[in-house]
This record gives structure tokens, sequence and C-alpha cells, in this order.
């Protein structure tokens, strides 16, 4: 993901003068890290919008539609939470797919005692004008259960330690 508009810098390219942007350049030398300081995780941060659900038949998953009154009380209401999406799968649009991807990632990293291997969150929210996922009203049964919706967001710095 790239921590500015990208498609200015095609803009620029296209129309200017045809020198690739900025953000499209290797990381500089003395910002780089030596390859075995690397985080050994998939990475993504990115903003939940609604109207990625109209441009096809896929859809976000609502809690209230799949999770709500479906789960047991006395079970992990997570790892419940994780297994009815993960049955859903192909419904999802990819964002969504990610985060249900991350959860499983997350209870197979708590039984291993290992790092997750995907950590794909949504740092923003788009509805009702863009707010930070972390404590979002729209994400806030699914925080409840400890669901992992929701993450902090990241620069390019946070970004390339992955």
């Amino acid at each position: 993901p790239m921590p500015r508009t990208h498609t200015d810098c095609f803009l620029n390219w296209l129309m200017l003068d045809r020198q690739p942007c900025n953000l499209f350049l290797p990381t500089s030398p003395d910002r780089a890290l030596p390859w075995d300081e690397l985080i050994p995780q998939l990475v993504w941060r990115g903003t939940d919008f609604r109207f990625l659900s109209l441009q096809n038949r896929l859809v976000r998953p609502s809690f209230e539609g799949y999770v709500e009154g479906k789960v047991n009380t006395n079970a992990d209401q997570n790892k419940a939470a994780t297994a009815i999406l993960r049955q859903n799968i192909n419904k999802w649009i990819p964002r969504w797919k990610g985060v249900v991807y991350t959860a499983e990632s997350e209870i197979e990293a708590a039984r291993t005692k290992t790092l997750p291997k995907i950590n794909i969150k949504f740092a923003d929210v788009a509805e009702g004008g863009k707010h930070k996922a972390i404590g979002a009203k729209e994400y806030k049964k699914w925080e409840q259960i400890g669901f992992p919706v929701a993450g902090n967001h990241m620069n390019e710095l946070d970004l390339q330690k992955f």
C-alpha cells in the first residue's frame, strides 16, 4: 500500500516527465534494513470502503448477519466467528478475506506460540467520513470478541520492516 495517493504518480508520469515518482523508487540505502532484520509477515493496512461491495457480487460481512446469535456464548467467540467467516470466504470482498486470513493466522500463532504469518487489518473506515478503524463504532462488536479487524496506521518506515 502506498502511504500517499499513488494515482498522482501515474498522472505525473503520463502528463509531465515520464520519471518515476518517489513512491516507486527503492528505499535509500541508509534506510534499508538487513535481510535478517525483516519481520516475516504479510502486512497490509488500508481503508474499508463501502463502495467496493457495489462493484461486484462480493460483500462485507456484518457482525449481526453472520456472528451475532449464531455463536455459543460458552465458546471462544473469536474462534467461532473466524470459523463462520471462513466457511463463507467466497462471499467477501478481498480486503475482508484478508482480515479473515489474519484471524486464522493469529489463532494458529497463539496455538504454536509463533508470529502470525498474516497481518491484514483496516486502519480506517470510510463511512460517514473517513476515520480510524480502531475503536470505530462500525467495528465495536468485532473488537469486543477479539476479532482482529482493525489495526494501527503504518507509514512507509513501518511497512519497510516486513
